[in-house]
């Protein structure tokens, strides 16, 4: 499986802020005043928690309009986004189904290809943190094309499982996390614990050699 790690940048690339030239520290750690010295300020923060002194330094709305704007984008492609991921996962159930039921490897293949690239690029829109601020068009263009590409995989798919005498795929409820660990046979405590574990011994040796040996300029977190 080929994983999308938080394509911050590339993405950013795609928008406006990009287009226009404004890079991450103009929003994220923008220019201050301090006892007559300009200093650039270093406490990164997201640029609504302030907006007035990071996004209306060129953008002359009002911050209520800013916010209204930022927030329908968010929904945008947070309507999108479920909308691919149910289509991509219920492709996922449909493909064991056709698996099962004797599909070949040569039905299979135009299959899996087809998941494999609604996924990829339902995973590449949405893996990076701030992608409906930082390139909202984009992302939404992703998101289309994940949908579309379920859906033609998905009536693929029928096709095949018609033909294996397969009307209808029962979809099991997964509609919270809970439900859907539970699907998967996780066993949550275990891996509580497990984690808690590795904190405790492994993390800490980690944390000890790293200080040891300076990889570590300034520790504080507290």
């Amino acid at each position: 499986m080929i994983k999308a790690q938080h394509p911050r940048y590339e993405l950013w690339k795609e928008g406006v802020h990009a287009e226009h030239s404004v890079s991450c520290a103009d929003c994220h750690i923008p220019y201050m005043s301090k006892v007559g010295f300009k200093l650039t300020d270093h406490q990164i923060n997201s640029p609504i928690a302030k907006m007035n002194r990071f996004c209306q330094n060129c953008h002359r709305q009002i911050e209520a309009e800013l916010i209204r704007s930022i927030a329908s984008n968010q929904d945008k492609v947070h309507q999108l986004k479920m909308t691919a991921e149910d289509n991509i996962v219920k492709a996922h159930f449909e493909a064991k189904a056709a698996w099962d039921a004797g599909a070949t490897i040569e039905e299979i293949a135009p299959v899996q290809k087809l998941i494999h690239h609604a996924q990829w690029r339902w995973d590449y829109a949405t893996a990076s943190h701030g992608a409906a601020f930082h390139a909202p068009q984009e992302v939404l263009s992703l998101l289309s094309r994940a949908i579309q590409k379920g859906t033609d995989d998905r009536c693929l798919l029928t096709g095949i499982l018609v033909e294996k005498g397969i009307k209808n795929v029962p979809m099991p409820d997964i509609s919270t996390k809970e439900k859907d660990q539970e699907y998967l046979g996780m066993d949550m405590e275990a891996m509580k614990v497990a984690k808690q574990k590795f904190l405790n011994e492994v993390f800490l040796e980690w944390d000890k050699k790293a200080v040891k040996e300076k990889l570590y300029m300034v520790r504080k977190y507290h």
